[in-house]
Formats: C-alpha cells, sequence, structure tokens
C-alpha cells in the first residue's frame, strides 16, 4: 500500500479533508500515534497530539505546515469523534476514516490514452472518478507548463496503483502511449484495459504480431464498448466504477 504520507496535499478544500482523514488512519494502523484522542481542543488552542506519548504529529505536521483543515469539518465529515473531557475536546478516529485505507490514494489511478481518439472519454471517467469517488486520477493535462514532460509522467505512472488504459483502433500505435502502459506492466499496477472506438479481435492479432511486449496487457480482462453509444459509454464506466468499490446508483 502506498504511503498517503508521501503524497502531496490536494489544491481543492474538500480533497484536503479527506485526504487528511485518510493520513490520519494509516498512521493509526502503522502505530505512528493512536487513534485516540489525535487532536484536542482547549479554548481556541488546537494541539495534535498522540495519545500514548503527548508527541505532536510531527510527520503530519511537517506535510500539512498550514494548510491543515479544520478539525470540525473532519468531524462533520463523520471522520472524527467529538467527546468532553476536563473541559477540552477530545477527537478520536471514526470507522469511517478507516474505510478510506480500502480506496486508492487521489493521486494513485493514472489515465493512459490517446488524445486523437479517447479525450473526451478519458475527461468523462476522470469527472466520474472523482464525483463517485472522491479522487483526482492523473491525466497528462495535470502537467504543469516547464515541468519534464516525459519525466513526469514516468513518475505519475510508476507511482500509480490503478493504470487505466483507455485503447480504440490507432492508440497504440502511439510510441508515448505504448511506453505508458510497459512502465505500468514493469511496476506492478493494476491494469485496466478499456476497448472502444471498435477495436477488436482482429487489432489485438496486428498488435500481438506487431508488439509482443504488449501481449500481457491483451490477456487481461478487459472492459468493453461494443458500440459507440451513450448507453454503452455508461455501462462501461458503471464497470469500471464498480472495479474502484463504487457502486453507482
Amino acid at each position: 500500500m502506498q504511503n498517503p504520507l508521501e503524497l502531496p496535499v490536494p489544491d481543492d478544500p474538500v480533497q484536503r479533508i479527506h485526504h487528511l482523514a485518510r493520513d490520519l488512519a494509516y498512521g493509526a494502523v502503522y502505530g505512528l500515534w493512536t487513534p485516540e484522542s489525535v487532536v484536542f481542543r482547549a479554548g481556541s488552542q488546537v494541539v495534535w497530539a498522540d495519545n500514548a506519548t503527548g508527541m505532536p504529529l510531527q510527520t503530519l505536521l511537517n506535510k500539512w505546515d498550514a494548510a491543515l483543515p479544520n478539525i470540525d469539518l473532519l468531524a462533520a465529515f463523520g471522520y472524527l469523534y467529538l467527546r468532553l473531557e476536563q473541559n477540552k475536546r477530545h477527537y478520536s478516529l471514526t470507522g469511517r476514516a478507516f474505510e478510506l485505507l480500502q480506496q486508492p490514494p487521489a493521486t494513485a489511478i493514472f489515465i493512459s490514452y490517446s488524445r486523437r481518439e479517447s479525450s473526451a472519454f478519458a475527461m468523462l471517467i476522470l469527472a466520474r472518478i472523482k464525483a463517485a469517488l472522491g479522487l483526482e486520477p492523473f491525466l497528462d493535462m495535470s502537467i504543469e507548463p516547464g515541468d519534464d514532460w516525459q519525466e513526469r509522467l514516468q513518475s505519475e505512472v510508476e507511482h500509480a496503483e490503478y493504470f487505466i488504459a483507455l485503447i480504440g483502433p490507432a492508440t497504440l500505435e502511439s510510441d508515448y502511449v505504448r511506453q505508458e502502459i510497459a512502465w505500468a506492466m514493469q511496476t506492478g499496477a493494476m491494469v485496466f484495459p478499456v476497448w472502444h472506438h471498435g477495436f477488436g479481435e482482429t487489432h489485438i492479432a496486428d498488435f500481438r504480431a506487431r508488439f509482443p511486449e504488449l501481449d500481457s496487457l491483451f490477456d487481461r480482462q478487459a472492459i468493453r464498448v461494443s458500440q459507440e453509444n451513450p448507453v454503452e459509454y455508461e455501462a462501461a464506466i458503471i464497470q469500471l466504477l464498480n472495479r474502484f468499490g463504487a457502486m453507482p446508483g
């Protein structure tokens, strides 16, 4: 499991709440602090402390610095339980916070696609994962101007636990897409191929012959968009969300 304490602090205020709760749950599970009284408030003073040692959660504070969300927001989201004791407000982790550890970290999903064939589909999947799971998959549009493009892509793929490969008839003609897939398979990410735009067995036979290094990609169970219509795309997205544990209505 990737250590969420090593992930950057999200910019979105709501994502910060989810992210901090996940950090707290991870630290409790791995013995960095206890789940009891991870934070308490006496008047206007907020103290992040471990119940067993009384030492501040320095690892957490170093990461979050001044970006820590208000603790009452974590309680409102159901991640902290409040109890009053000796004029202090003690907050302990709830089961809901630990459930976050069963989901991939926000930046642990990489979406690989061809801009020519799959840009709209990739954006739709990004939006649906954010809405259903509160996660922020990586799409190459996240790369900032001035970044080393290829180095950033390789780093993101190598740190991803889940790799979504959107594949149309011409997608694998791209050297960049094939390289992303190769990185994902080398690092052991869970790869979810999604076939669309008519991609099928005839294309696979051709690509197996030309790119034998992709054999294991074609051996994986794929999500297939069998016809180009909204119903089929919606069904494919629901299958994908289900693989991440979401149960769309």
